[in-house]
């Protein structure tokens, strides 16, 4: 399985989540090859890019 994804605008990748057959959750790292390779040893169902939005700030503080 591969992911393709482009990054959301004002976005950064933080990692993957893998989400096992019984319901369990995983959260790796933002090596995406090491992300599908947990999916296939640990027979994972699902796999989706987890992101953090940066919104812009104003540096006097007076937005």
């Amino acid at each position: 399985m591969t992911i393709a994804h482009q990054l959301p605008a004002g976005c950064i990748l933080k990692g993957y989540l893998v989400t096992h057959a019984d319901g369990f959750e995983a959260r790796l790292g933002p090596d995406r090859a090491r992300a599908e390779a947990y999916l296939r040893q640990h027979r994972g169902t699902q796999i989706e890019p987890l992101f953090v939005v940066r919104v812009a700030t104003c540096s006097s503080g007076g937005c």
